[in-house]
């Protein structure tokens, strides 16, 4: 009984305190749901306020427009309290109008050239110890090569090194405006060098002022460097700031190589000083030639780039040769290159003949075409009056080309270790090469291997600069007796690979004639690839040794031999009979004592 008693109690204690919660939770929901809707109520109320007041000041504005009363002879002035309102509008097309100047073209971006990136040389494996014991000289770090001597030894692997080069090119006149600041330069005769030789002077020569007007017969000192550089300073003061589009019309004609070759080499000062100025610049090319014969013009026009390396193997690609017609080329250059808008344009026209056309184009019609166009035109030509009126009358500035020696002078100097460079980079442009080094490694060539290291090093650093797609290949060659030993270094090797042939010991006599018949036997060139030989050495051969095949065999393969080497039958005929460059070697010795 007591038990039930004190269940029910205890049932009636705990609903009383459920039913108390139960209260308070309702209570605080009920004070929490009125507190927000209030809160809503008096932001809706604010903004419906907010909007009325807004909604309302356009209606002011309108009505005051509109309904704007005439005032009465003796009615005051109205207040001018309500002017700020108007006052915005202007502010306003104020700001749109600021923003409108400074949307001006942006200049393109520019593209930088190309450095040839630094190659590490992969590490071959030394060759075996049986390959020692044979009298071998092997380089550490350098492949075995391919081995032969008069004893029949057997041929060590052939080293398989990393390459070289890499194989991988509506106007009117009324709306021309004429331009300040037009000059006549006359730059004198002077020197052309080629490439690959050194720049002495780092510091750049100054010209005369753009409008400096001058007299003088074009008897000066002046070279292409000079003249170039005058020229870059010329069309980056005239640009403004603005990007430039400068396009060379070179005459091709037969009388021009050397010229050609100065322009290209002495162009990247033109193209540091764009770089230097920060302007936006492409480069153009024409090339022009005629035949006589035919009476065709040829006239080739190679549109704008940025890339220095392929714009100098478009002009090392240049054959100089036949007539040239300046004013046809300059029309069709007009006529077909592919400005972009809003640059400043230059042409340069590079010429050592008078003008002359089969088309029927004047210099006045040409004149006329190029202020068209608004095309400036800088000659570096002959002291003419044509030449001149073509520069002042277009606003550019007219150059004396450097005088060349005449071809007598030419025949009679004679050529220069760097001249074989050249000829190598001439002809590679548009076709791969492998050129092979064969070293005469006796003992009478100890004093003059730094002199042979550094011209292969010049060499190379030509060749990587115009990005040419070549391999080298060493030929290493001595005699002791009898047995004349022949080390083949197959391409590619590279610059550090080829140091270390070089400075292997120098010991005995040598065979030229035997290494080159072995390095024609067993070099391994490109089938696609044109090979040139450079053969270097400080002494004659065996005058009692026939050379006939020898050189007919060279000339079947073909193959492109040059030497720097000393007065010998063979060394000189078979420079002559293949089409290469024979190169006194300093020093030389006129006697070989082994076969006199």
């Amino acid at each position: 009984m007591n038990k039930r008693l004190l269940k029910r109690a205890f049932q009636q204690q705990y609903r009383k305190r459920a039913l108390i919660i139960s209260v308070i939770v309702h209570v605080i929901v009920c004070l929490s749901s009125a507190f927000f809707f209030i809160t809503a109520a008096v932001q809706e109320t604010e903004d419906e306020i907010q909007v009325e007041l807004f909604s309302e000041l356009p209606r002011q504005q309108v009505v005051k427009k509109k309904t704007v009363p005439i005032p009465k002879k003796d009615a005051p002035p109205k207040p001018k309290e309500e002017m700020p309102i108007p006052k915005e509008i202007p502010i306003e097309k104020k700001k749109i109008t600021l923003e409108k100047k400074v949307d001006v073209i942006q200049p393109e971006h520019k593209v930088e050239v190309a450095k040839m990136p630094a190659k590490t040389p992969t590490k071959i494996e030394l060759q075996s110890a049986a390959v020692k014991k044979m009298d071998v000289d092997i380089p550490a770090g350098v492949g075995a090569p391919d081995l032969s001597t008069d004893a029949d030894l057997t041929p060590a692997p052939e080293s398989i090194l990393a390459p070289i080069g890499d194989t991988d090119i509506g106007d009117t006149a009324q709306n021309y405006a004429r331009r300040r600041d037009t000059g006549v330069r006359t730059p004198g005769k002077g020197t052309s060098k080629g490439i690959g030789d050194r720049i002495k002077s780092t510091g750049t020569s100054k010209g005369k002022s753009i409008g400096e007007q001058t007299t003088s017969n074009g008897e000066g000192n002046d070279t292409f460097s000079s003249i170039i550089q005058q020229l870059a300073d010329d069309i980056i003061g005239r640009s403004g700031g603005a990007p430039i589009d400068v396009v060379f019309v070179v005459d091709a004609s037969g009388s021009m190589g050397d010229n050609i070759n100065a322009v290209a080499e002495h162009l990247g000062l033109m193209i540091d000083a764009y770089k230097a100025s920060e302007i936006d610049y492409q480069l153009g090319l024409t090339h022009f030639s005629a035949d006589q014969k035919t009476q065709n013009n040829k006239i080739s026009v190679s549109q704008l780039t940025t890339s220095l390396q392929t714009y100098k193997q478009m002009l090392y690609a240049i054959i100089p040769t036949g007539d040239e017609n300046a004013l046809d080329a300059i029309h069709q250059t007009v006529t077909e290159m592919q400005f972009r808008a809003n640059t400043v344009k230059h042409f340069i026209l590079v010429t050592d003949e008078p003008f002359t056309s089969w088309l029927g184009f004047t210099i006045d019609n040409t004149i006329n075409l190029c202020r068209q166009n608004e095309i400036y035109v800088n000659v570096l030509g002959l002291n003419m009056p044509d030449h001149k009126r073509l520069a002042t009358e277009t606003d550019g500035t007219w150059h004396a080309v450097p005088q060349d020696p005449t071809p007598q002078d030419i025949a009679q100097q004679p050529k220069t270790v760097q001249d074989i460079g050249k000829k190598i980079l001439r002809e590679a442009v548009n076709l791969p090469t492998d050129i092979v080094l064969f070293i005469d490694t006796s003992k009478s060539m100890e004093n003059k291997m730094p002199y042979t290291t550094e011209q292969i090093d010049l060499w190379i650093r030509d060749w990587d600069n115009a990005r040419i797609d070549y391999r080298i290949g060493v030929v290493r060659f001595r005699a002791n007796g009898t047995v004349n030993m022949v080390n083949v270094y197959n391409p590619p090797q590279t610059q550090e690979q080829i140091h270390k042939i070089l400075e292997l010991p120098l010991k005995d006599d040598e065979n030229l004639l035997h290494a080159v018949v072995e390095g024609i036997k067993r070099i391994k060139t490109r089938s696609n690839a044109k090979t040139h030989f450079i053969l270097i050495t400080d002494e004659p051969g065996n005058p009692k040794q026939p050379i006939a095949g020898t050189i007919s065999l060279l000339k079947e393969k073909p193959v492109v031999v040059s030497v720097i080497g000393t007065i010998d039958t063979f060394q000189q005929q078979v420079a002559q009979q293949t089409g290469g460059i024979w190169v006194a070697m300093p020093n030389a010795h006129k006697v070989n004592k082994t076969y006199h």
